[in-house]
Protein backbone atom coordinates (compact mmCIF):
# COMPACT_ATOMS: atom_id res chain seq x y z
CA UNK A 1 0.00 0.00 0.00
CA UNK A 2 1.23 3.68 -0.85
CA UNK A 3 2.60 5.34 2.52
CA UNK A 4 0.66 8.49 1.23
CA UNK A 5 -2.77 6.31 1.41
CA UNK A 6 -1.94 4.51 4.86
CA UNK A 7 -0.63 7.77 6.55
CA UNK A 8 -4.04 9.38 5.11
CA UNK A 9 -6.24 6.41 6.64
CA UNK A 10 -3.98 6.34 10.08
CA UNK A 11 -5.41 10.15 10.29
CA UNK A 12 -9.01 9.49 9.46
CA UNK A 13 -9.54 6.58 12.26
CA UNK A 14 -7.07 8.67 14.72
CA UNK A 15 -9.77 11.65 13.62
CA UNK A 16 -13.09 9.28 14.20
CA UNK A 17 -11.29 8.19 17.49
CA UNK A 18 -11.14 11.74 18.89
CA UNK A 19 -14.61 12.63 17.20
CA UNK A 20 -16.39 9.56 19.17
CA UNK A 21 -14.77 10.36 22.32
CA UNK A 22 -15.71 14.02 22.55
CA UNK A 23 -19.51 13.34 21.35
CA UNK A 24 -21.71 14.03 24.03
CA UNK A 25 -25.04 12.26 23.86
CA UNK A 26 -27.99 14.48 24.24
CA UNK A 27 -30.13 12.87 26.72
CA UNK A 28 -32.80 16.07 27.51
CA UNK A 29 -33.59 19.22 25.22
CA UNK A 30 -35.77 22.09 25.34
CA UNK A 31 -36.07 25.66 24.12
CA UNK A 32 -33.89 27.06 27.21
CA UNK A 33 -31.42 24.34 28.29
CA UNK A 34 -30.02 21.01 26.86
CA UNK A 35 -28.79 17.56 28.70
CA UNK A 36 -25.36 16.49 27.34
CA UNK A 37 -24.29 12.72 28.94
CA UNK A 38 -20.87 13.13 28.73
CA UNK A 39 -19.56 9.82 30.31
CA UNK A 40 -21.13 7.55 32.90
CA UNK A 41 -20.03 10.11 35.73
CA UNK A 42 -20.34 13.22 34.13
CA UNK A 43 -23.17 15.36 32.77
CA UNK A 44 -23.25 18.77 31.06
CA UNK A 45 -26.06 21.58 31.41
CA UNK A 46 -26.60 24.21 29.04
CA UNK A 47 -28.46 27.03 30.40
CA UNK A 48 -29.32 29.16 26.95
CA UNK A 49 -30.59 32.65 27.01
CA UNK A 50 -33.50 34.30 25.26
CA UNK A 51 -30.64 34.80 22.62
CA UNK A 52 -30.12 31.32 22.18
CA UNK A 53 -26.77 32.23 23.59
CA UNK A 54 -25.00 30.23 26.10
CA UNK A 55 -25.27 31.94 30.06
CA UNK A 56 -23.68 29.11 31.86
CA UNK A 57 -22.34 25.21 31.86
CA UNK A 58 -22.57 23.52 34.85
CA UNK A 59 -21.53 20.05 35.44
CA UNK A 60 -22.77 16.67 37.51
CA UNK A 61 -22.10 13.35 39.09
CA UNK A 62 -24.69 11.84 37.70
CA UNK A 63 -28.21 13.14 35.57
CA UNK A 64 -30.24 16.28 36.86
CA UNK A 65 -33.31 16.53 37.43
CA UNK A 66 -35.19 19.48 35.56
CA UNK A 67 -38.64 20.92 36.44
CA UNK A 68 -40.04 23.67 34.36
CA UNK A 69 -41.84 26.17 36.59
CA UNK A 70 -43.85 29.51 36.41
CA UNK A 71 -42.43 32.10 34.25
CA UNK A 72 -40.15 30.30 32.50
CA UNK A 73 -38.18 29.61 35.43
CA UNK A 74 -35.69 26.29 34.95
CA UNK A 75 -34.78 24.53 38.05
CA UNK A 76 -32.08 22.45 37.44
CA UNK A 77 -31.39 19.50 40.84
CA UNK A 78 -29.43 16.90 42.02
CA UNK A 79 -30.20 14.87 44.79
CA UNK A 80 -27.23 13.90 46.89
CA UNK A 81 -29.49 10.82 49.08
CA UNK A 82 -32.86 11.35 50.33
CA UNK A 83 -33.81 13.86 51.55
CA UNK A 84 -30.67 15.79 50.34
CA UNK A 85 -31.11 17.97 46.80
CA UNK A 86 -28.92 21.22 45.67
CA UNK A 87 -31.42 22.95 43.32
CA UNK A 88 -30.26 26.08 41.39
CA UNK A 89 -33.00 28.10 39.55
CA UNK A 90 -32.90 29.86 35.98
CA UNK A 91 -34.74 32.68 34.50
CA UNK A 92 -33.77 32.51 30.52
CA UNK A 93 -34.98 36.46 29.79
CA UNK A 94 -32.94 37.52 32.60
CA UNK A 95 -30.38 35.57 32.31
CA UNK A 96 -30.06 35.04 36.23
CA UNK A 97 -29.00 31.93 37.78
CA UNK A 98 -29.81 32.12 41.42
CA UNK A 99 -27.32 30.93 44.55
CA UNK A 100 -27.19 27.27 45.14
CA UNK A 101 -30.34 26.03 47.39
CA UNK A 102 -29.53 23.34 49.88
CA UNK A 103 -33.45 21.31 50.51
CA UNK A 104 -35.62 24.11 49.29
CA UNK A 105 -39.39 23.79 50.33
CA UNK A 106 -41.31 25.68 47.69
CA UNK A 107 -40.50 28.20 44.74
CA UNK A 108 -43.57 30.35 43.64
CA UNK A 109 -44.42 33.84 42.99
CA UNK A 110 -40.71 34.49 42.71
CA UNK A 111 -40.14 33.97 46.09
CA UNK A 112 -37.89 30.46 46.99
CA UNK A 113 -38.87 28.86 50.78
CA UNK A 114 -36.16 26.94 52.84
CA UNK A 115 -34.96 26.53 56.32
CA UNK A 116 -31.36 27.59 57.11
CA UNK A 117 -29.63 27.70 60.35
CA UNK A 118 -32.88 27.43 62.39
CA UNK A 119 -35.28 29.96 60.29
CA UNK A 120 -37.17 29.70 57.82
CA UNK A 121 -36.24 31.78 54.81
CA UNK A 122 -38.78 33.11 52.59
CA UNK A 123 -36.96 35.24 49.97
CA UNK A 124 -36.59 36.58 46.04
CA UNK A 125 -35.45 33.52 44.46
CA UNK A 126 -32.61 35.94 42.48
CA UNK A 127 -32.50 38.75 44.88
CA UNK A 128 -32.56 38.85 48.51
CA UNK A 129 -32.79 42.63 48.72
CA UNK A 130 -36.11 42.69 46.98
CA UNK A 131 -37.48 39.90 49.29
CA UNK A 132 -36.44 38.52 52.32
CA UNK A 133 -38.36 37.42 55.91
CA UNK A 134 -36.59 34.87 58.57
CA UNK A 135 -39.31 33.26 60.33
CA UNK A 136 -37.83 31.78 64.15
CA UNK A 137 -40.05 29.65 66.24
CA UNK A 138 -39.16 26.82 68.69
CA UNK A 139 -38.84 24.48 65.86
CA UNK A 140 -38.43 20.79 66.79
CA UNK A 141 -34.79 19.35 66.36
CA UNK A 142 -34.94 17.00 63.36
CA UNK A 143 -31.65 15.12 61.47
CA UNK A 144 -32.40 17.56 58.29
CA UNK A 145 -33.83 21.08 59.32
CA UNK A 146 -36.03 21.19 56.31
CA UNK A 147 -38.06 18.00 57.48
CA UNK A 148 -39.03 20.19 60.93
CA UNK A 149 -41.76 21.74 58.02
CA UNK A 150 -44.15 19.31 56.97
CA UNK A 151 -46.29 21.75 54.93
CA UNK A 152 -46.11 24.88 53.04
CA UNK A 153 -48.06 26.63 50.42
CA UNK A 154 -49.12 30.04 49.06
CA UNK A 155 -52.55 31.10 49.90
CA UNK A 156 -51.65 33.85 47.61
CA UNK A 157 -48.78 35.98 46.90
CA UNK A 158 -49.15 38.25 49.96
CA UNK A 159 -49.86 34.56 52.19
CA UNK A 160 -47.92 31.63 53.59
CA UNK A 161 -49.63 28.49 55.33
CA UNK A 162 -47.00 26.48 57.08
CA UNK A 163 -47.30 23.58 59.03
CA UNK A 164 -43.72 22.62 61.40
CA UNK A 165 -42.79 20.73 64.34
CA UNK A 166 -42.45 22.89 68.05
CA UNK A 167 -40.82 21.58 70.69
CA UNK A 168 -39.53 18.81 72.04
CA UNK A 169 -42.43 16.84 71.99
CA UNK A 170 -42.88 17.97 68.12
CA UNK A 171 -46.12 18.97 68.42
CA UNK A 172 -47.51 20.24 64.67
CA UNK A 173 -48.37 24.07 64.85
CA UNK A 174 -49.93 25.68 62.07
CA UNK A 175 -49.99 29.34 61.16
CA UNK A 176 -50.58 31.59 58.05
CA UNK A 177 -47.60 34.63 57.44
CA UNK A 178 -48.27 37.82 56.00
CA UNK A 179 -45.64 38.73 53.56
Amino acid sequence: MNKKIFTFIIIIIVIMFLYAGCKKEVVDSRKYYDVHKVSESEYEVVLYGSDNDIVEKLSYPKQPYIKLHENQIIEVSISTGNPSRYAILFEPISEKISKIYFNYLLYEYGKVIYMKDGKLIISDAFDKSVYYKEVSRNYSSTANSSSVVSNVKFLDDNKLLFKYLEGNKYETKEEIIDL
